[in-house]
């Protein structure tokens, strides 16, 4: 996880930040050469769908809009919806970090993460080809997608690249918006 925050906030240097499902603002910490970090969380009180809504009403927008490991947990009518909601709050790019559906080989836990009795929260998983459709669907203005996959290579080594034979992977989803 460490390593995710790393990558996303250099992908984010220098532009301002909302960070949605933002947890315990890990990333954060890893923010040095941003313009401005905001965080919101369910956990903190703030309902991302409520949230949507209120700024669409005061037109607020950010450089980039960040989702670590969020859209897993939404239920599957929700995750296009919050998706385009995301976009719309964003002036340059949305980043997106998921597992993929076959993600699971790779936890050490997986018995814990992805048993729906113990865990009903990391089952709804999207395929890459999901990921680009509702992106397709529902961000216009779009300049460029881009999907990285994560995957283990050694002890804790993670290795990023675009090679789709990797379908155990994370994903790193990069969407831009077009001048």
């Amino acid at each position: 996880a460490q390593r995710r925050y790393a990558l996303v906030a250099g992908l984010a240097r220098g532009h301002s930040l909302l960070d949605l499902g933002c947890g315990e603002r890990e990333l954060d910490r890893f923010l040095a050469d941003t313009m401005g970090y905001a965080g919101i969380d369910k956990d903190r009180g703030t309902d991302l769908f409520q949230f949507f809504e209120q700024a669409q009403m005061t037109d607020s927008h950010c450089d980039t809009v960040v989702a670590i490991e969020v859209i897993e947990h939404l239920d599957p009518s929700r995750q296009q919806e919050f998706i385009r909601e995301a976009w719309k709050l964003t002036r340059k790019r949305l980043i997106l970090t998921t597992p993929s559906p076959g993600a699971s080989r790779w936890y050490p836990l997986s018995e814990h993460f992805f048993n729906t009795d113990t865990n009903p929260y990391h089952t709804r998983c999207l395929s890459e080809w999901t990921l680009r459709r509702y992106i397709a669907e529902g961000c216009s203005g779009v300049s460029a997608i881009s999907i990285l996959h994560c995957w283990q290579e050694g002890d804790d080594e993670l290795v990023w690249g675009v090679d789709s034979l990797w379908p155990d992977a994370h994903y790193l989803v990069l969407v831009d918006r077009g001048s």
